[in-house]
């Protein structure tokens, strides 16, 4: 093998190992990027359980208030029926003290104004 030959095989070596350099630069960069891809990656994931331990408590404390809710929601349900009873026991009772009265306003004589019935006592119409 000549010289020439060989300073000719040592520039392309020397052009060789350039490109060499250049692609491994470039799959630095890319090498860069993943692991800026991944530390991104790391940071999403870790936020998305901060933010499923969010949710869970949200979740936790909706549950809580809402059962709260249907408690006191029965309660209430439970007083409003007894308030029910008591109006109807007092309706019952204004229905009877109607009735008698109508009662006393039949036994009463339109001519006179005076009861009917001469047993019971005086009611004179106002």
């Amino acid at each position: 093998m000549s010289h020439d030959q060989m300073k000719e095989i040592l520039v392309a070596l020397k052009g060789l190992d350039n490109r060499l350099n250049g692609i491994d630069n470039r799959f630095q960069k890319v090498d860069d990027r993943l692991l800026v891809m991944e530390t991104n990656m790391q940071e999403l994931n870790k936020q998305g359980k901060d933010l499923e331990v969010k949710l869970i408590s949200m979740d936790i404390r909706y549950e809580q208030r809402f059962h709260l809710l249907e408690r006191r929601f029965d309660t209430m349900e439970e007083e409003l029926k007894v308030m029910d009873h008591r109006i109807e026991k007092r309706f019952d009772g204004i229905d009877a003290r109607l009735i008698k009265i109508d009662d006393d306003l039949n036994r009463i004589d339109p001519w006179t104004g005076y009861r009917a019935d001469p047993n019971l006592p005086p009611l004179r119409l106002q």
